[in-house]
C-alpha cells in the first residue's frame, strides 16, 4: 500500500479511538453518578443553618420600586413639578 493510504488509515484509527473513549465516558457517567448518589445517601449530611439575609439583587431590566425612588414632588393637582 502507498504511504498516503497508510497515513489515512492511521488517522482514521486514531479518530475512532477518540470517539470510542468519548462514548465510554458518556455511557459510564450516569452509572457513576448513580453509584455516587447511592453512597452519599447513606452518609449523613451536615445540618444546614437557615440564613434568610440575602441582599436584594435586581436585573438590568427590573424597574425601580417606588420605595427606591425619591418621592416626587407634586402640586395640588397631582402634577409632577
Amino acid at each position: 500500500m502507498s504511504e498516503s493510504v497508510l497515513m489515512m488509515l492511521r488517522f482514521g484509527g486514531y479518530a475512532l479511538i477518540i470517539l470510542l473513549v468519548v462514548f465510554v465516558i458518556a455511557v459510564l457517567t450516569p452509572k457513576l453518578a448513580a453509584f455516587i448518589d447511592k453512597i452519599s445517601s447513606k452518609t449523613k449530611s451536615p445540618e444546614r443553618v437557615e440564613d434568610n439575609n440575602f441582599p436584594d439583587v435586581k436585573g438590568i431590566y427590573d424597574g425601580d420600586s417606588p420605595s427606591d425612588k425619591e418621592e416626587e414632588k407634586t402640586n395640588e393637582n397631582g402634577d409632577v413639578n
